[in-house]
């Protein structure tokens, strides 16, 4: 049998050790934090466009500044990957005459029907699920000063306001596409906003109904067509204004929103400080 010696290590070896070692894994953490940062960069630098956004068509989901704020969220949105209904959207409005971009939410694509009903969107005969109003209906419940930007005494009022808006956008360019005592150059007079007429000859006007059953109009999106919305839905220049835009005018999807001046990186990080808290 052999016999072995034992040495305790003492008090100030056994703290230089965990000093060392806590050394090592606080190292080992930086590095992956650095590496991973260097990653963001390169996928970002390759992957996404910013915009600074503009107008309050997307608030609260995207704030641009209103009565307080005084700087505008930045987007960052790809043209490498499709687009899905949900999505925030970059569209261009050349499309209806205008020579600007806009951020919109993806409602519905050709074959979609779309009516207002019991105070919802109807998407294919359901009432269509939008959890990003709710958050933002959240937010303006508990946050006064998101409440005052964004000029509604309250959340209700918001919510409440942007459907009834909305709806009625919908029905009135619906009620005129199919109002055959109109000519093509008065319908054009009336919806000044709109290029939707000049192109008169297409699958625009069949594919509007009225429902006796439901008491209002169901438009079904034409194929090559999309639908969409702003969330702030009272202040909102979209389809329900002008009818469904054809989708070559989807530019690219929306991926993801910074606030203010703050970068995806600067976000990242407090992301990082908050665990480590």
């Amino acid at each position: 049998m052999r016999n072995y010696n034992y040495n305790p290590r003492t008090n100030g070896e056994i703290t230089q050790r965990k000093q060392a070692i806590l050394i090592n894994q606080v190292s080992t953490i930086l590095l992956a934090i650095c590496l991973l940062f260097c990653a963001m960069a390169f996928i970002t630098s390759k992957t996404y466009y910013t915009a600074e956004v503009e107008g309050a068509s997307m608030y609260p989901t995207i704030n641009a500044y209103q009565k307080t704020t005084s700087t505008n969220d930045i987007a960052y949105y790809t043209i490498y990957k499709k687009p899905v209904k949900g999505d925030m959207i970059i569209v261009d409005y050349q499309g209806i005459g205008s020579n600007i971009d806009a951020i919109k939410r993806l409602i519905a694509v050709g074959g979609d029907t779309i009516c207002y009903y019991n105070n919802s969107i109807y998407l294919n005969g359901v009432a269509l699920s939008e959890p990003y109003l709710q958050k933002d209906y959240e937010l303006l419940k508990n946050d006064a000063n998101a409440l005052y930007n964004s000029g509604y005494a309250s959340a209700d009022d918001w919510k409440n306001s942007g459907y009834e808006k909305s709806k009625n956008n919908f029905e009135r360019w619906c009620e005129i596409l199919l109002d055959e005592s109109l000519t093509e150059q008065q319908k054009d007079a009336i919806l000044t906003d709109t290029t939707f007429f000049k192109n008169y000859n297409t699958s625009y006007q069949n594919s509007v109904q009225y429902s006796e059953t439901l008491s209002t109009y169901v438009l079904t999106v034409p194929d090559g067509f999309v639908y969409f919305l702003g969330d702030n839905r009272a202040n909102s220049s979209d389809c329900s204004v002008f009818g469904p835009l054809e989708q070559k005018y989807m530019l690219a999807k929306v991926d993801f929103v910074t606030s203010g001046t703050a970068t995806v990186y600067s976000n990242f990080w407090k992301e990082i400080k908050y665990l480590f808290a």
